[in-house]
């Protein structure tokens, strides 16, 4: 929120945890907007990109083919990955695949033209 507000910066946060949707619903989030001055719809609608993978080869071919363009381009100044910790559970014993949580791979994109 406070790259949002104070630099106007775009924001790609990849859930690899699944658990953006009850943040983004919360107050803590609405708190936060209003501490660093940041319109909380405007914020989620033109400033954020929420990118569920559903594997690790999602997650890889998403910052090799589309992060990449998104950062080059200038249409995404911070990356914030939640959490890096489920890639290692996702290698550990399961194969390539999430333990918990859908086959799908959705992205939610809101603003950025993705």
């Amino acid at each position: 929120m406070a790259s949002i507000g104070q630099f106007g910066s775009r924001v790609v946060y990849i859930d690899t945890e699944k658990t953006i949707d009850q943040y983004l619903s919360s107050q803590l989030i609405k708190n936060m907007c209003g501490r660093f001055g940041v319109d909380y719809d405007s914020a989620i609608s033109d400033y954020l990109l929420i990118y569920n993978p559903a594997t690790v080869d999602d997650l890889e071919d998403f910052i090799k083919l589309k992060l990449t363009d998104l950062v080059i381009s200038g249409n995404a100044r911070v990356i914030i990955v939640d959490s890096i910790t489920a890639l290692y559970r996702a290698n550990s014993g399961v194969g390539r695949s999430w333990p918990r949580g859908s086959s799908d791979c959705t992205t939610y994109s809101t603003g950025l033209g993705a």
